[in-house]
């Protein structure tokens, strides 16, 4: 046997090569199925709860609470602490750090998050000024909830230095931090359900907002515990004890500007990542809230609240599969860059999520109003709520297409790219802007705002293709007709939305006999319609299996 390296083309891939790929695939695949399970079992639960919720609790409340208290937190949530998680994900230097002092540094990078916390003060005014309808009185209890957000959000700060230490060792640590988050998430639907069977309606805004704040504290001391059980001992900095510590200089010839070089009390690398990856995600993030708040400014906080129903129970898919695929294939793409593996993972998952855009989009919206008639009852049901999630089935394909591109370009591009990106999520808002009043003039109001979404996403994804096709130029598994569903498999699903639109028109799904044969219907044709994607996609998922067999061998 030949002990010669393999040449780059020659394809053939060397020892330490397929080792890296095999520890690589065993720990992602573990990441990707506990994240999974988590938003699973917690979102299960959680929604659960939330149906008697729902139906305690009024929709002006729910308008307030998610539209604008949720939107303002998560906005000042993102600027502070995105930027870093996407660097500590990115750079090698939060891996292993190459000397005491070098880890010490990125140990009290980690703490900036909370040092910056004092930032989110700025919630008030945006709350209470920019994400509350001018038409809509205050409901009850308004400041006091407000404050608990406030406070909820401060409390996910202090504990970000624990969740960035549990990104540095994803491999070990994953499965312990998604079990908190999910305690977590049960917490807070459990909290706010008390409150308001003990208060009833008055206090449900009050409710969301001691749930909100059970949530944080919840999130601070679980994620303490986990990562305070695997340091034991080890000493770390706080926020009271930063020091200037002495590294290397970066050009020692230059000695006037040696001694500024040599003492930091944060790691460079780091930082400056952060800081362009926050930049880039800049009108990212004010694109994600942009129909929020133009509802939040356009509506009242009753048509407030059946937008957030539909975003609530839209999203819910969002957060159980293709949350934990975007930030599983985010941390995969990290290590392996442009390689061979991350190609083909990829390619795969562009061809799920396209497949799966046909079941949104053709299959489920007929059944979106029995689900809330028979979840909610009549006031939710007759609410601008189901039309607006019918819509919303549509904008997921682009969602989920979106955040897989963009988890690869934001791994794989360089600083270069990200200011580009940064230029490019500007156009993208002119087209927001334009597809909102295109939708004002038609008069479709909400489901206008979700238009304006997916032409948003659709520019995203056009940008993020662009770049993948100029990295992978000459991959065939990334060519469109490698990762988008056969005409045969279109046309037997279009076929299959006729026919269940067609049973919802028939059957009246508010009896329980005419619901049991409208769903049986779905589930027919629903089956065979995947029976038929099995025998169209075999190959490419025997393919698929094989690429995965050959990794784990």
């Amino acid at each position: 046997m030949s002990n010669d390296p393999a040449k780059p083309g020659d394809g053939k891939t060397s020892l330490p090569a397929l080792r890296s790929e095999t520890s690589l695939s065993s720990p992602l695949l573990c990441t990707t199925l506990s994240l999974v399970l988590l938003q699973l079992f917690s979102r299960l639960f959680s929604f659960s709860l939330n149906q008697l919720l729902l139906r305690s609790t009024t929709p002006e409340a729910l308008g307030v609470a998610t539209i604008g208290f949720d939107v303002a937190r998560d906005t000042g949530l993102f600027f502070i602490r995105e930027g870093l998680r996407g660097a500590v994900i990115r750079t090698r230097a939060a891996y292993g750090s190459s000397s005491t002092t070098s880890e010490q540094l990125v140990q009290q990078t980690l703490l900036l998050p909370a040092l910056l916390s004092p930032l989110l003060l700025l919630l008030y005014p945006l709350s209470t000024r920019v994400l509350t309808s001018p038409s809509s009185a205050r409901p009850p209890h308004f400041y006091s909830a407000l404050s608990l957000y406030v406070l909820s959000a401060f409390f996910e700060l202090w504990s970000e230095r624990d969740y960035l230490y549990t990104l540095r060792q994803w491999e070990t640590l994953t499965s312990k931090r998604v079990r908190v988050e999910g305690f977590a998430v049960g917490v807070k639907a459990l909290v706010t359900l008390v409150v308001v069977a003990r208060g009833g309606e008055r206090w449900a805004l009050l409710a969301f907002g001691v749930g909100q704040a059970a949530y944080g504290s919840t999130l601070l001391v679980g994620l303490r515990w986990s990562v305070q059980k695997v340091q034991g001992t080890m000493k770390t900095p706080s926020v009271w004890s930063l020091q200037k510590l002495a590294v290397p200089a970066a050009n020692p010839a230059k000695k006037e500007h040696q001694a500024a070089q040599t003492r930091r009390r944060f790691d460079t690398d780091l930082t400056s990542l952060g800081w362009a990856l926050t930049k880039q995600s800049f009108i990212k993030q004010i694109l994600t809230a942009a129909d929020k708040i133009a509802i939040s400014q356009l509506s009242t906080s009753r048509d407030q609240g059946g937008y957030a129903l539909a975003l609530n129970y839209g999203s819910l898919i969002a957060r159980i599969l293709f949350q934990p695929l975007e930030e599983s294939s985010r941390l995969y793409f990290s290590r392996q860059l442009s390689s061979r593996p991350s190609h083909t993972l990829l390619s795969s998952l562009l061809l799920l999520h396209t497949h799966l855009s046909l079941i949104f989009t053709l299959l489920v919206p007929p059944y979106i109003p029995a689900l809330l008639y028979h979840l909610l009852g009549r006031r939710w049901a007759a609410s601008s709520a189901t039309s607006i999630l019918q819509a919303y089935f549509f904008y997921l394909p682009f969602l989920a297409v979106n955040g897989i591109t963009e988890a690869y370009f934001q791994s794989i591009a360089s600083q270069a790219d990200l200011r580009k990106g940064s230029y490019w999520m500007g156009v993208c808002s002119i087209g927001f802007i334009v597809a909102v009043g295109v939708g004002a003039r038609l008069g479709w109001a909400e489901k206008g705002l979700i238009l304006a979404n997916c032409v948003n996403m659709a520019m995203r994804i056009g940008f993020s293709l662009r770049f993948i096709w100029r990295d992978t130029k000459g991959v065939e598994c990334l060519e469109v007709r490698k990762w988008t569903p056969k005409v045969p498999t279109i046309v037997v699903f279009a076929g299959a939305g006729w026919i269940v639109r067609s049973s919802a028109a028939r059957w009246d799904w508010k009896t329980l006999t005419g619901l049991v044969r409208h769903v049986g219907i779905g589930a027919l044709v629903g089956l065979t319609c995947l029976f038929f994607t099995f025998l169209m996609e075999r190959r490419r998922v025997a393919g698929l299996y094989q690429s995965i067999k050959a990794k784990s061998d």
